[in-house]
C-alpha cells in the first residue's frame, strides 16, 4: 500500500511544481504591445506608400526632427528624394532614401518609433556616415560605444552597414551550407 501513496505524493508534487513554474514562466513572459496605440500611429497609414511629405510635416515628426538633426534637416530631406516605399518594422516606420543620381554618394535614412515618438536619422555623404540619435547621458558614460550601437533600431544598424551586407548577399556561405541539385 506505500508503493500507491508514494506513487500519489511523488504525481502532486510534479504537478505542484509544474503549476508553480507555469505561473512563474507566465508571469515574466512580456505582454505584447499593440503599436498601432502608439503616440504616432496616426502614421501607420502612410506604410506602403511613398508619402514621405506627409511623415515630414506631421508637427511632432518635424520638431523631432529639428531637435535632433539642427540644420542637418534639409541635408537629410535632400538625401530622401528618390525612395522606396514606407516600410514598418516592428514599431518602427522606416523611410530610405537617395539623392536623385547621386545615391551612391548622398543616400539617408529616418527611422521614427511609432509607440513612443522617438527618431533616429542616419546620412552619407562624401564618403562619411552620420548616425543622429538621442542616448541619454547615463547610457552614453556607462555603455561602450559599440553596445550603445546595438542599442540602435535594427533598420538603421542594417542601413550603415548596407554595402557589407550586399557583398556578403554575394558570396557563398562558407560553413553549415549544402547544395542539393
Amino acid at each position: 500500500m506505500r508503493i500507491p501513496r508514494m506513487a500519489n505524493l511523488i504525481v502532486l508534487i510534479g504537478l505542484l511544481v509544474t503549476a508553480a513554474g507555469c505561473t512563474t514562466v507566465g508571469a515574466n513572459v512580456p505582454q505584447e504591445v499593440d503599436w498601432r496605440s502608439g503616440k504616432l500611429r496616426h502614421l501607420f497609414q502612410y506604410v506602403g506608400t511613398y508619402n514621405f511629405e506627409a511623415i515630414f510635416d506631421d508637427p511632432f515628426v518635424r520638431r523631432a526632427m529639428e531637435e535632433l538633426l539642427g540644420d542637418n534637416v534639409s541635408h537629410l530631406l535632400q538625401n530622401l528624394k528618390s525612395r522606396g516605399s514606407i516600410e514598418i518594422e516592428g514599431q518602427y516606420l522606416a523611410l530610405w532614401g537617395q539623392k536623385p543620381h547621386e545615391g551612391h554618394l548622398e543616400n539617408a535614412i529616418l527611422v521614427i518609433n511609432v509607440y513612443d515618438g522617438k527618431i533616429h536619422a542616419g546620412i552619407f555623404s562624401n564618403g562619411q556616415t552620420t548616425i543622429f540619435s538621442k542616448v541619454d547621458k547615463e547610457t552614453a558614460d556607462y555603455f561602450q560605444p559599440e553596445v550603445v550601437y546595438g542599442f540602435l533600431p535594427e533598420a538603421l544598424r542594417r542601413w550603415v552597414r548596407w554595402d557589407e551586407i550586399e557583398e556578403l548577399m554575394k558570396s557563398v556561405p562558407k560553413t553549415n551550407f549544402r547544395w542539393v541539385r
